[in-house]
């Protein structure tokens, strides 16, 4: 390009870097300022640059630069960048630049030197084979200097946070190390004192038993009421140490059952009649309604049977004498599964009370308006049991009404087993 045609293009130069907020300065091979345009004071922000002053003077921010800018003056280095710095202008604010310094030729036409308009002049540029200096660009970039600000403080207050929950997540690791600990200590504790108290309670449960059939003599009514009562008294530590043992084997996952396909409506009428006699004494109903054809269910048995005892023993409980007691057997609403149903006419379970249900040791206040005693192990055990097989368990209950508990189980059909 001619000096004529680059004199011309000056002036949309000086526009383009006005525009774009740059200066730039042009030094000798010392490093001494020839040649600068700063329009918005740009460069000289802490020392008005002048021609003839060092480089250094003017742009402080190169100090501690000074093997690198010898290595371009020198040819052996391309370019030096400073792609973030920032200075404090003089209302206070904060700006942010990039520097990039280049080295420049040896002799450059008057009009790249300067001497066209809208540049401030200096001294003559060395002529070619004199030591070339350098061209220094300086490009205001506050915007996105507080950009990045934001980001690092951003990533930083991340790294805090992140740090903060590691430690978090590491404390709750350790205390669930310890409560795992605590637990099965617990357990273990229960295990063994259930199965240290079942043993004398089978003895004396057998001794009452063998004393009310009058094998050892006859019995007159004292005595033998006295009897009924241990025997009663023995029963229900005999149940209560019988859920204990589930209850440990619940928590540590090693209960496990017999799956096998069986008919529910079998297993319903066992329990019914066994519990005959019981609910005679209370002159409480029982009424036993079964869907004809029923697939047979994918069960336990002896884990079914305990959850019908369990439901049906809790419905006489809970349901004054001459009450009435439902028991159904039918299809469930979700395909593939069969479903219990036990309605009852009993106290019901008060409306604030019912999202307790089925937690462990926890009983309704209205057990209180009945002759009955338990320590909230039951539906807990019930609900465990229904949900090993893989079904679901579910009340509705209304206060002095009465309750309705359903269970469901997966039918056998076409199951492996």
């Amino acid at each position: 390009m001619t000096p004529d045609r680059l004199t011309s293009s000056l002036p949309i130069l000086t526009a383009i870097l006005e525009e774009r907020t740059l200066a730039y300065a042009v030094t000798d091979g010392q490093l001494r300022v020839e040649q600068f345009h700063d329009p918005a004071a740009l460069i000289g922000v802490y020392v008005a640059p002048a021609a003839g002053q060092g480089l250094l003077e003017i742009m402080p921010e190169l100090i501690g630069y000074e093997a690198e800018l010898d290595d371009l003056l020198a040819g052996r280095q391309d370019r030096l960048q400073l792609q973030l710095f920032s200075r404090s202008a003089e209302d206070g604010a904060t700006r942010y630049y990039r520097l990039l310094a280049r080295r420049r030729p040896a002799a450059m036409p008057d009009a790249v030197a300067g001497r066209a308009s809208g540049l401030t002049p200096g001294p003559s540029l060395p002529d070619a084979g004199a030591p070339a200096g350098l061209l220094i660009f300086l490009e205001d970039i506050t915007s996105v200097g507080e950009l990045h600000q934001r980001l690092m403080q951003s990533r930083n207050e991340l790294q805090l946070k992140a740090s903060a929950l590691d430690k978090a997540n590491r404390d709750l690791a350790a205390a669930n190390q310890e409560l795992s600990k605590l637990a099965d200590v617990r357990s273990t504790f229960v295990s063994m004192a259930a199965h240290e108290l079942r043993t004398p309670l089978t003895v004396m449960r057998g001794y009452a038993d063998l004393l009310l059939a009058e094998t050892l003599g006859e019995l007159n009514d004292a005595q033998r009421e006295s009897l009924e009562t241990l025997r009663q008294g023995g029963d229900r530590l005999l149940e209560i140490v019988n859920n204990l043992l589930d209850l440990t084997r619940l928590e540590a996952s090693r209960m496990e059952l017999v799956l096998q396909a069986l008919d529910l409506g079998d297993l319903v009428r066992a329990v019914a009649k066994e519990f005959r006699t019981l609910l005679e004494t209370r002159r409480q109903s029982l009424t036993v309604t079964m869907a004809p054809n029923l697939p047979a269910a994918l069960c336990d048995e002896t884990r079914v049977f305990q959850i019908l005892s369990n439901l049906l023993g809790n419905a006489s409980k809970y349901t004054p004498v001459g009450g009435a007691i439902e028991l159904a057997v039918g299809l469930a609403a979700e395909p593939g599964e069969l479903q219990i149903t036990v309605r009852d006419s009993g106290v019901g379970i008060p409306a604030d009370q019912q999202a307790q249900l089925g937690t462990l040791f926890f009983r309704a206040r209205t057990a209180n308006q009945v002759d009955t005693r338990g320590v909230g192990l039951g539906l807990y055990i019930t609900k465990s049991l229904v949900q090993l097989h893989g079904g679901r368990f579910w009340f509705e209950s209304q206060e002095g009404q009465g309750s309705t508990f359903c269970v469901t189980f997966l039918q056998a059909d076409g199951a492996e087993y």
